[in-house]
């Protein structure tokens, strides 16, 4: 099953418990959140609801991290 639009909490009660679709998930949140650091930028309110699964340029699955108002 694909994520289109839907927030991480949302697409992870639609997946499967080990699917192929979550690890990349997982993997994709991991690469953004280690560049944030390198650029002086700490969320601080990272949680599922704040991750987005959309769809961009074709790719299915695409992470976005949402909402840096508590970012230092």
């Amino acid at each position: 099953m694909r994520c289109a639009r839907v927030d991480l909490a949302d697409c992870w009660r639609a997946l499967e418990p080990f699917a192929r679709a979550r690890v990349l998930i997982a993997y994709q949140c991991c690469l953004a959140l280690a560049c944030r650091p390198r650029q002086g930028i700490v969320h601080r309110d990272l949680k599922p609801e704040n991750i987005f699964v959309i769809e961009r340029e074709g790719a299915a699955d695409f992470v976005k991290i949402v909402d840096f108002a508590r970012a230092k």
